[in-house]
């Protein structure tokens, strides 16, 4: 159920955004605590509110939790593992192909996901001429495609892995294809629809809503191929993944800044489109959906057989994994 439980979780940020960009849009028409300083006043508050109940109810281990049963406990501690200190693998992460693909995966999404964020208002504004409350319904639909296709990818990255339609690998392979080639090819489209304002809303709609399907891709693999690092490749692979988040608005601005037009705003397309399938091929060819060695730790065990002694075994992450093979030794 891992895909199906990241994509509920990680969908909260694009729920967050259908609801903020309209409501941002409303407080810069009024007068509420001088019109658009109370955007940031609002969202600061919830965020430190947030941050109160994250701290009450939020437990680093299941064991920790007092508020799950037993049998949960023992379900989750089963499924994913107890946490173990282990020390990391930092050559072998870095020198990982499955980690690049993932790299390369997360940048690729988020190039396109930071660029129209921050920039699809601008370019309703500008370009398709809304005003501001316009503007702030229009471009959160995007988001709201967005989470419905990050709900769908999980399931239906479930359901394949479940029932052995493809492997893990070939799973997350065409559900990330489906979250970065689409997109790719509705950026492209833009251009045919001319002054259609209703046709280029729906193709950027959909062009962003799409990359959703991402997350039963690339963004669960962490944990297919690292189980006991998967935090630690989450926060390599979104420090490459925030790069877009400043460069890409920039080359928006270098473009437009002198010439705001549409030929302009279709070569920004163009270039989200080429990262989209860029990412998509690096993500193909070098994925992995099975745990990788360098996950595995080693572990020092005794096992007498007559007067000999076997030392140095390795053995699976879980407990029961290496009792096992102690038992069986015996």
């Amino acid at each position: 159920k891992r895909s199906k439980l990241l994509s509920f979780t990680y969908s909260g940020a694009q729920l967050g955004t259908v609801f903020s960009m309209p409501i941002s849009g409303i407080l810069c028409k009024s007068d509420f605590l001088g019109g658009w300083p109370s955007v940031f006043y609002l969202f600061g508050v919830i965020g430190c509110v947030w941050f109160v109940v994250w701290m009450l109810v939020v437990h680093d281990t299941p064991a920790q939790h007092p508020r799950i049963s037993q049998e949960e406990k023992d379900y989750i501690e089963t499924s994913v593992g107890t946490r173990q200190k282990l020390k990391t693998p930092w050559l072998s992460i870095w020198t990982s192909p499955a980690v690049f693909a993932i790299c390369a995966a997360h940048f690729a999404n988020n190039w396109g996901f930071y660029t129209m964020l921050t920039c699809l208002p601008t370019y309703m504004k500008k370009i398709l001429h809304f005003d501001v409350q316009q503007d702030g319904f229009l471009s959160a639909l995007p988001y709201l495609v967005c989470w419905m296709c990050q709900t769908i990818s999980g399931q239906l990255a479930d359901y394949i892995r479940k029932n052995q339609y493809l492997t893990t690998a070939n799973t997350r392979k065409v559900v990330n294809s489906c979250g970065l080639l689409l997109p790719a090819i509705l950026l492209c489209c833009v251009q045919f629809a001319g002054c259609n304002h209703a046709a280029v809303v729906a193709i950027v709609t959909f062009a962003v809503g799409l990359g959703g399907f991402c997350m039963g891709g690339f963004n669960c693999n962490h944990i297919d191929i690292a189980s006991n690092f998967s935090g630690t490749l989450m926060g390599i692979t979104n420090m490459f993944a925030t790069i877009p988040g400043f460069l890409g608005p920039a080359v928006v601005g270098w473009l437009t800044s002198h010439e705001d037009t549409r030929a302009k705003w279709q070569i920004v397309f163009y270039i989200s489109a080429a990262i989209y399938v860029t990412g998509c091929i690096l993500f193909n060819v070098f994925a992995r959906g099975e745990e990788q060695e360098w996950n595995i730790p080693e572990v020092s065990v005794l096992v007498y057989k007559g007067n000999k002694i076997n030392e140095r075994d390795r053995s699976e992450s879980s407990q029961n994994s290496i009792s096992s093979r102690i038992q069986s030794a015996q």
